[in-house]
């Protein structure tokens, strides 16, 4: 499974979520609320990637990722909580799709890590409010010996 794969499951997921109207892959540095972003908006950034070592030789592909769900609060702050609910169960949905959707297991894609959510209130602006999580996803890592040519050494 590649990079493009997985950001393509979450385009997928992002585009199928009724309440979802944006979706970035980008890092953190890159969201600016005040460009024309669509509210309520998925944003992934994939920040670590690793191949385990196991006795059969590199066999799994794990790749860390960071999600933010984030909305528009009215600036008096009065819909803040129904923000933060909304944006938290749509976080909770993304993770659920990921953890239990049949197409994911068919490509035994699967979360390893624990989901620790945690507020992003007033984030890159102070009428942004939502959550955030790091998971840790693991695939197969079906590669063969491709037969590269060498030299010896």
């Amino acid at each position: 499974m590649t990079l493009n794969e997985i950001n393509a499951i979450f385009t997928d997921i992002a585009t199928k979520h009724l309440q979802l109207n944006g979706f970035l892959i980008v890092q953190d540095f890159d969201i600016n609320p005040q460009e024309e972003l669509k509210y309520p908006c998925l944003a992934i950034n994939p920040i670590n990637a690793s191949l385990p070592k196991s006795d059969n030789g590199y066999t799994l592909f794990s790749i860390d990722y960071t999600l933010k769900v984030f909305d528009l609060v009215d600036k008096g702050l009065e819909n803040e909580n129904d923000v933060l609910s909304d944006t938290l169960e749509i976080i909770k949905d993304v993770v659920t799709e990921l953890n239990q959707h049949p197409n994911f297991w068919e490509l035994n894609l699967e979360i390893i890590s624990d989901v620790n959510i945690e507020g992003l209130r007033g984030a890159y602006d102070e009428d942004v409010t939502g959550w955030q999580t790091t998971l840790t996803l693991q695939a197969p890592n079906i590669k063969k010996y491709c037969n590269l040519p060498t030299e010896a050494l």
